[in-house]
């Protein structure tokens, strides 16, 4: 049913319109997708499954958030932020 839906691409809430920069790394800490003005259109594409950590940073720098997502086949896993 739709409580089984997993998102196809990573979303944020409440970044639209503004210039929030979304930066993505794998394990070994090498950067696989930045986008410095972040569209929520990130659907990890070509990477292999596995945990990859994110920033994501105001325009300003005065706020981040930093966590973790687990790119599955069929699509995404996160810390729920």
């Amino acid at each position: 049913g739709p409580e089984d839906e997993i998102n196809a691409t990573f979303e944020v809430p409440r970044i639209q319109n503004r210039d929030w920069a979304f930066i993505v790394y794998n394990r070994y800490g090498d950067i696989v997708y930045e986008n410095e003005n972040y569209d929520n259109s990130w659907d990890g594409e070509g990477l292999p499954e596995g945990v990859y950590f994110y920033l994501l940073s105001s325009p300003e720098k005065s706020q981040e958030y930093k966590g973790w997502v687990r790119i599955f086949r069929n699509g995404f896993g996160s810390d729920g932020r």
